[in-house]
């Protein structure tokens, strides 16, 4: 192309302004890439060496004698060209070139098998990626690449792929550096790769090392094999060698026959069955391999048919035919023993057959048995409760309605809604949440005057140590344990005459944000007709009373939701008396002032108190499921209570065993 560009008649377009020239000379880079232009201008005969190509425009006439242009002439040749030449010499020599060999349809298809000898392989494979067409660098529109016999790496050929979004081929034959490593890079690419066939003929991936791959589309990879296998040839003599890109020696197959009942592997196999005088042996890093049969090594034979005489390998020989193998009275033996184990495995799978059925009518009868007798323990038990049920209300409680009562609008203003729905949201995904500033500074410090002032007290409401147990219905067994429980308690509801108002005043405050608001948005409570119990209020003296590990509801007793208000003004971390719930990780709770924790009531929050060294207050609330509760306190008979009060004695002597 630089014979045909120097002479031309060329035009120098600056400004608008066209200056016929002629072309007097071009300099070259070391890669071959044009970088000086030297013309001389037809009106005044001046000469001038420029470096930007876009200020030529050839006129490609008269370069041309049959009368197509130049750029025609390129149109048809571009094709056969390498991807070297169309990118670092063919798109230099004109603006006009460059729009032929930048044509997208030209890199559809990009052979660089045939690599530059100046050039290194990093380079080389970037230069021709990032070569402009009109639709975008070539690998945003290349779709098959063939890099056969390079010297390219697993990782390279997954930078490849990565890079080449529409990449379906990739030939990768006779590349010696490849390995079973390929595969596990490219599963890699699975979710983002349109690759859709890989040729790894000739390579050192064995057909056993290949694996499934799957591209964006969800489309098996075609898998082109190796057709090698390994080859042990370091006990015969190479013949000849030949002039392929990688070592291939020629061995005598009499070798192989005389070799043949060395030992029952791939040799003797070979040796037995390869039809022709001569074998190739290739070499791969260092390795020996051969092809698994005459087949395999067919295309190989078409693509160096020049390089090496087809007669090595098409020249027939007479097969040596296999020796019989004398009877072996183990074999023999091994044969009885193995026909009377399967003899005794077909007998041993019809009796688990049988007996499989057997136990699959047995289960259906104790199902149908334990249906029945459910059904006359619930009966049962719905005649023992009858008394019991005639006494409570018949109709549960209604939940997730807002009602107004007076009083109502003086009451400190409840959380807003997003910030429900965050309580809610919090509820549902960890099982705990937490709302300070629940009353309001001013309100709280009421309530906490009013709690420590009944504490104080030594009549009228007084508070008396926390017992344990109680059972499922709360009637059982009850017993008093500082080293278990250590607070002090008052339960109210709320009617009593000597009740402070800022009590009656947050109960209404919880029940406006639980029963009438939290109840509506919750799924878990929403399904739950919920009615609050009394409030309990505790009072941890100090000197290290504590509560241990327990859960509120661990038996079915009805507790829904646990609310816990805290009342401690000044209360300071050395204090201790923090609530740890029991998750993982175990978080802590700081009892501080006007700060209400949620919690379920059942097993998935287990928590403790830990040990308190001043006075902690608290305000209890427990809200309970009322078709639960009502089952504990209705259907629990008395045989049950029997048990559970056994169950309550041991859980005294457990915690005696370990105070002493």
């Amino acid at each position: 192309m630089a014979k045909l560009a120097v002479g031309a008649l060329v035009v120098r377009v600056l400004d608008d302004l066209r200056f016929p020239c002629k072309v007097l000379d071009i300099t070259y880079a070391d890669d071959a890439t044009p970088m000086l232009w030297t013309i001389q201008y037809v009106d005044d005969g001046n000469v001038e060496t420029i470096t930007d190509i876009d200020e030529l425009e050839f006129d490609m006439a008269p370069v041309v004698s049959d009368g197509r242009s130049l750029v025609e002439v390129v149109g048809y040749v571009v094709a056969f060209l390498t991807s070297w030449e169309n990118a670092t010499v063919i798109r230099h020599v004109s603006r006009r070139l460059r729009d032929v060999v930048s044509e997208a349809s030209h890199w559809r298809h990009v052979d660089l098998a045939i690599q530059p000898t100046h050039v290194r392989l990093d380079r080389y494979l970037h230069l021709i990626l990032h070569t402009n067409t009109t639709e975008g660098h070539v690998r945003s529109v290349v779709q098959s690449l063939n890099l056969a016999s390079l010297l390219v790496s697993d990782q390279d050929v997954q930078n490849l792929v990565k890079q080449c979004p529409h990449l379906r081929h990739v030939n990768l034959a006779y590349c010696p550096l490849l390995s079973y490593q390929l595969f596990p890079l490219l599963h890699a690419l699975s979710a983002s790769s349109s690759l859709s066939s890989l040729d790894l003929y000739m390579t050192r991936i064995m057909h056993w090392e290949t694996a499934a791959l799957t591209n964006a589309f969800g489309n098996v990879v075609t898998v082109e094999p190796s057709g090698l296998v390994p080859f042990r040839a370091d006990a015969f003599t190479a013949s000849r060698t030949s002039d392929a890109t990688f070592a291939v020696h020629v061995l005598d197959t009499v070798g192989l026959d005389a070799q043949g009942d060395a030992d029952d592997d791939w040799h003797t196999k070979l040796c037995y069955t390869w039809p022709y005088t001569l074998l190739p042996v290739v070499y791969l890093a260092g390795e020996a391999y051969v092809c698994r049969s005459p087949d395999d090594i067919a295309r190989w034979r078409c693509e160096t048919a020049k390089k090496l005489a087809p007669p090595m390998c098409l020249v027939p020989r007479a097969l040596t035919p296999r020796p019989e193998k004398a009877p072996d009275p183990l074999d023999e033996q091994a044969k009885t023993v193995f026909a009377s184990l399967h003899e005794w495995k077909t007998s041993l799978e019809a009796q688990v057959e049988t007996l499989t059925e057997a136990l699959v009518l047995a289960q259906q009868d104790h199902a149908v048995a334990k249906h029945e007798y459910d059904l006359a323990e619930r009966q049962r038990a719905e005649v023992t409760a009858t008394p019991t049920a005639l006494s409570w209300r018949s109709t549960p409680p209604e939940s997730g309605h807002i009602v107004h009562r007076d009083g109502d609008d003086l009451l400190p203003p409840l959380p807003h809604a997003a910030a429900i729905a965050d309580l809610s949201r919090a509820l549902s995904q960890q099982h705990f949440a937490l709302c300070d500033d629940f009353l309001g500074h001013g309100s709280a410090i009421q309530l906490y005057d009013a709690v420590e002032q009944l504490h104080a007290a030594q009549d009228g409401l007084c508070f008396e140590r926390g017992a344990l147990a109680g059972g499922k219905t709360g009637r059982n067994l009850r017993y008093e344990m500082a080293s278990v429980r250590g607070d002090d308690v008052l339960w109210l509801d709320g009617t009593e005459p000597a009740c402070p108002p800022a009590i009656v005043t947050t109960l209404r405050q919880l029940d406006r944000l639980i029963l009438e608001r939290l109840a509506g948005v919750n799924s878990e409570l929403r399904s739950c007709a919920l009615q609050r119990q009394r409030v309990m209020l505790t009072c941890y003296p100090g000197h290290g009373a504590a509560y241990v590990k327990h859960c509120d509801n661990p038996n079915r007793n009805g507790r829904k939701l646990t609310a816990i208000l805290y009342l401690n003004p000044l209360w300071d971390e050395r204090d201790g008396g923090q609530l740890v719930l029991h998750r993982t990780p175990p978080t802590r709770i700081s009892p501080v002032l006007d700060r209400l924790l949620l919690f379920f009531s059942d097993t998935r929050v287990p928590h403790e108190v830990l040990p308190s060294h001043a006075k902690r207050y608290a305000l209890t609330v427990w809200y309970m499921d009322w078709d639960e509760f009502m089952e504990a306190q209705v259907f629990t008979d008395t045989t049950n209570e029997t048990h559970e009060r056994r169950h309550i004695e041991a859980e005294i002597e457990k915690f005696h065993a370990k105070a002493s």
